[in-house]
């Protein structure tokens, strides 16, 4: 596990803890860290990062603890954020044959990739199998240090509705966002919602400018990928050469692209 990120050993499964390890205590859908914070503690954690109580180590209380692991992975993976380029994708179809598909192009590209989503984790071969489509926040950071150490310039992540309803992406900065399509032949109204609310909030998480890199978001709408060039413009290209080259093409920036 790739857990010593910044300037601790975090756990956040207090059956993984060992001698001198951080346990920070977090809230989920069914369970709640709070409740195995004194078996974290037996089990040898030194410290302690939790919202709420005393304890006999070293206690950090936070407002939220999601928000502090998210900060803290985030600052602890600048050191190598801008040697590998995140490719995040959701929607309500096609997200993981997509997702696997820019894996695959770039390797025949000759450029290492991996890939995390429904079918597992993948640097062309298959490296484990996932208990979720989008893995939980420390487990994604955990695999994108795995990646970067087995060379992979890319990860292309695939994101559910559910990952991001529930913080499995939050403060996740991606290089280019896809939003594969909004469900409506299903004919669900919460269903075409949900996927494009996720699809807001993703985007919503495509990196800004920094230095000469531009973070681009793309959304699928039929045959048409409506791409937004986060500086200040939005743009538009039919699906075709230019829309493969811009997929698989190393993550160039647009260029020649039609007003919609």
């Amino acid at each position: 596990m790739y857990n010593d990120i910044g300037d601790m050993m975090l756990q956040v499964d207090s059956r993984k803890v060992k001698k001198g390890d951080t346990f920070i205590a977090l809230r989920g859908v069914d369970t709640d860290g709070h409740d195995y914070i004194l078996k974290a503690i037996s089990n040898g954690a030194s410290k302690v990062i939790c919202e709420e109580g005393n304890y006999d180590v070293e206690t950090i209380i936070v407002p939220d603890t999601r928000d502090y692991l998210a900060n803290y992975l985030k600052d602890g993976f600048k050191e190598i954020r801008d040697k590998v380029k995140i490719i995040g994708l959701t929607g309500t179809n096609g997200k993981t044959t997509t997702a696997f598909l820019i894996h695959e192009a770039f390797y025949l590209l000759g450029v290492k990739a991996a890939y995390i989503g429904t079918i597992g984790f993948y640097m062309h071969d298959k490296i484990r199998s996932l208990n979720n489509t989008t893995p939980d926040l420390f487990d994604l950071y955990s695999m994108f240090y795995e990646a970067y150490e087995k060379g992979a310039k890319v990860i292309v992540l695939e994101v559910s509705s559910q990952g991001i309803s529930y913080g499995r992406v939050r403060g996740i900065l991606f290089d280019m966002a896809i939003f594969t399509n909004g469900g409506a032949q299903l004919g669900v109204d919460r269903v075409v919602q949900a996927a494009a609310d996720g699809a807001r909030r993703l985007l919503r998480g495509v990196r800004r400018v920094v230095a000469d890199h531009e973070g681009v978001g793309l959304v699928g709408a039929g045959e048409v990928l409506l791409a937004l060039h986060l500086r200040d413009l939005a743009l538009a290209a039919e699906l075709g050469d230019a829309g493969v080259e811009l997929l698989a093409g190393r993550l160039q920036h647009l260029e020649e692209v039609e007003d919609a």
